[in-house]
């Protein structure tokens, strides 16, 4: 194994999943933010809200870009990826 990169939130992560691209990572936590990291750079590029989560528990990429974010309420909420409006990165 070997060593090539790491990412930090500002919570505890609980899942992450790889953009179709190779080059993006999408991470979440114990929080309702989901953020977007360009890979190449090692920096969040982007940062949104799952409406109604607390604590995101699951995600998943489909090969079309849509994203299934799972919370520990049962709820799957799906958001297509091509269209993310960020939160301030400031946050």
């Amino acid at each position: 194994k070997q060593w090539v990169g790491e990412v930090k939130m500002n919570c505890d992560v609980t899942c992450g999943v790889f953009g179709s691209d190779g080059l993006s990572l999408y991470t979440a936590g114990k929080s309702s933010l989901i953020y977007q990291w360009d890979l190449r750079m090692r920096r969040c590029v982007k940062k949104i809200t799952d409406e109604g989560s607390l604590h995101i528990s699951s995600l998943a990429l489909s090969s079309a870009n849509i994203l299934a974010v799972g919370s520990q309420t049962g709820v799957v909420n799906t958001y297509d990826v091509n269209t993310f409006s960020s939160l301030p990165m400031d946050d």
